[in-house]
């Protein structure tokens, strides 16, 4: 569902913008994404609740807007290996969501939107494609240099960035970007081509 069309009148403000955004991050760290309100939002941001309701037709809109906001994205730096290239953008993502302290707040998203249809379609278009696209496209170009075994790119996504998510997330350790960077070095050795170094 696209987010609701801006009501005719004065225009709106980047600033009140800002505001809402910082104030229902507070709020889904504080209170989690099943108790966050937009009136809870528009009383922590100081405005009314019309001046909500303008931007977002409901919460999963306005988490929308936060992560697409304050998440990291997904960077490509192209060089002549490929591989490396692949764990370099995994490596820095998963250091600055950490760093960010939105890594929690990321994944529950992830996890709502496996049984909240709403959740699913808005997280959808503008923040999950563009950055499942770089990741498609890092993953196909290591693909192309033969360096991997022929595996489904999903394969290779989840053995680059599910051990990355576990340690930070579920192990709960402070890993170094070096640390980050052997795990996933580490993970991606097992589909690694003979002369794939």
């Amino acid at each position: 569902m696209p987010a609701k069309a801006p009501a005719q009148g004065r225009p709106r403000l980047a600033e009140v913008d800002t505001r809402i955004v910082d104030a229902a991050l507070i709020e889904m760290k504080d209170k989690g994404l099943t108790n966050l309100t937009l009136e809870a939002v528009a009383a922590r941001a100081g405005v009314g609740r019309p001046t909500i309701y303008r931007r977002y037709s409901n919460k999963e809109e306005l988490i929308r807007a936060v992560l697409t906001d304050k998440v990291p994205k997904l960077s490509l730096t192209e060089t002549s290996d490929v591989v490396d290239d692949l764990v370099s953008m995994a490596v820095t993502f998963a250091d600055q969501l950490n760093k960010s302290g939105l890594l929690s707040v990321a994944i529950a998203a992830h996890a709502e939107a496996r049984h909240n249809p709403v959740m699913a379609d808005v997280l959808k278009t503008d923040y999950l494609l563009p950055r499942s696209q770089s990741v498609v496209g890092a993953i196909e170009r290591a693909l192309a240099s033969k360096q991997f075994v022929q595996v489904e790119p999903a394969t290779v996504r989840d053995l680059l960035f599910g051990p990355l998510i576990y340690r930070l997330l579920v192990v709960g350790e402070e890993v170094s970007p070096f640390g980050l960077r052997t795990l996933a070095e580490t993970a991606l050795s097992g589909i690694r081509t003979p002369g794939g170094k």
